[in-house]
């Protein structure tokens, strides 16, 4: 309404003529300086305009862009976004079903498992989680229900979610409830009262048990925020420093290369298990001497990374950052240590430029590496 524009004025065409008496449709604009009145007249042959008169002044043409608008049931007017935030809001998420209650909190840019353990949160099922709570719409009302709450999974609720913002203030608090009868996907769910159903992919996240949020990771540090390694093993202590988009061993400049592909193999690592979950022949207390020690530091933190001796088939590991036993697969250390040996072996570089280090490397997946581990330091 506010973007229209008088495209002819109609001095000598009386108002029943002009379909405002009656009109078609009125509206009424609230403003600060009082009530004005909108009447909506007869359309105009073989063109997209419309005759209307504002405040009984003589009809006027104008598009007849703003009558899609008008038509629509009064239904359609309500908002089907269920979380009007950001991200950056969120601060907690509850999940609660009726044996289980798994809250998870912002520490930084990485959330954490609060209750009923403490332990990092899988990084995966939180992005996807508070996707789903971003992209949380309505399907389809339920307003005049014709069975029960309970026949929905609503009373009781099947399951429960509730976002939290820094300052305590709730954000959203979602009842979850049945599968929709051959409903292809969707399930009744309720807001403030408001029974509706959604397509939202929140069933999963909704029965995951504490444990299954856990992280994997072995490190929580990711590539780019990486500026320097220390590590400890049997051939002594190896010192990696960033130095721009390049890197240093030991204070000698060397090929990015071999450091990109050893960082991304650390960050890229993933535990199989955690200690005390049913693998056989891990110590219970997972404190050996550890046979690999690799201590990152970067925006303003430092995480130590201790392997030990593979038991069985599987390689404890601990972060310094977390309190759990990592259970990491031999081939995923095998992995680590021959990068490290690369690191080790790499040939100190002069003045090269770009292209001279890219080209001098064989391994095409480690010049994938590096060119983005290039791009992650240069921001």
């Amino acid at each position: 309404l506010g973007s229209l524009e008088r495209l002819r004025e109609l001095d000598e065409m009386d108002a029943s003529r002009a379909g405002l008496d009656p009109p078609r449709a009125t509206v009424l604009l609230h403003t600060d300086a009082g009530v004005r009145q909108f009447r909506v007249g007869s359309e105009v042959p073989a063109s997209e305009t419309v005759i209307v008169s504002v405040d009984d002044e003589d009809p006027i043409v104008v598009s007849n862009s703003f009558w899609g608008s008008l038509s629509h049931e009064p239904g359609d007017w309500r908002s089907k976004d269920l979380y009007l935030g950001d991200r950056e809001d969120i601060e907690s998420v509850t999940l609660q079903t009726p044996t289980t209650r798994v809250r998870l909190a912002r520490r930084g840019e990485a959330f954490w498992i609060e209750d009923p353990l403490v332990d990092r949160a899988d990084r995966d099922r939180v992005r996807d989680l508070l996707g789903s709570i971003l992209g949380l719409r309505v399907d389809s009302f339920v307003d005049e229900p014709e069975r029960s709450l309970a026949d929905f999974g609503l009373e009781p609720p099947v399951s429960n979610l509730e976002v939290s913002a820094r300052d305590g203030q709730q954000l959203l608090s979602l009842d979850w409830g049945r599968p929709v009868p051959e409903g292809e996907g969707r399930f009744f769910a309720r807001v403030d009262g408001q029974v509706f159903e959604t397509s939202a992919r929140l069933a999963e996240p909704m029965d995951v048990s504490p444990e299954e949020w856990r992280s994997r990771d072995l490190t929580t540090f990711e590539t780019h925020e990486i500026d320097s390694v220390r590590v400890l093993d049997s051939q002594g202590e190896l010192m990696l420093q960033r130095a721009g988009a390049d890197w240093k061993r030991n204070g000698e400049q060397i090929s990015f290369t071999a450091v990109s592909a050893l960082l991304y193999s650390l960050v890229d690592a993933k535990a199989s298990g955690f200690q005390g979950s049913g693998e056989a022949g891990v110590e219970a207390e997972g404190r050996a001497e550890p046979e690999l020690e690799i201590t990152l530091s970067g925006a303003d933190r430092e995480e130590t990374l201790t392997l030990g001796a593979a038991t069985g088939e599987v390689v404890p590991a601990r972060s310094s950052a977390r309190e759990v036993i990592l259970l990491v697969a031999p081939d995923v250390v095998e992995q680590i240590q021959q990068r490290l040996e690369a690191v080790r072996a790499a040939a100190p570089i002069g003045s090269e430029g770009f292209s001279e280090k890219i080209v001098e490397s064989g391994d095409p997946a480690g010049q994938d590496l590096a060119l983005l581990d290039r791009l992650d330091a240069s921001d």
